[in-house]
């Protein structure tokens, strides 16, 4: 068997934009992501990315650390407005290479 992993990490996410003194904008779910948010985002999913595979390889297991970003492994359509609020780099799944 080779699963695959995908995680999130909304909580870490909002916890650094504020830390960072930004806000933190939901709207119906989802979060407003514009381009500083955005940055925040990958800085802390590649961190929560790497401390899951560290903490496979320290179990016996093998793992590697993909982003979706990574040679258009993900492809995505943007989003479209939500109650005429756009939410800026949110997008839906539309393949997987």
């Amino acid at each position: 068997m080779r699963p695959v992993l995908v995680h999130g990490g909304g909580p870490h996410i909002s916890k650094r934009i504020e830390d960072l003194g930004g806000e933190v904008k939901f709207v119906k779910g989802y979060r407003v992501t514009d381009e500083a948010t955005m940055e925040v985002v990958e800085d802390e999913l590649t961190t929560i990315n790497r401390e899951i595979v560290q903490e496979i390889i320290s179990l016996g297991g093998s793992a590697i650390s993909l982003s979706g970003k990574d040679d258009r492994l993900i492809e995505v359509k943007k989003h479209p407005e939500i109650d005429g609020v756009d939410i800026g780099f949110v997008g839906e799944i539309t393949k997987v290479n």
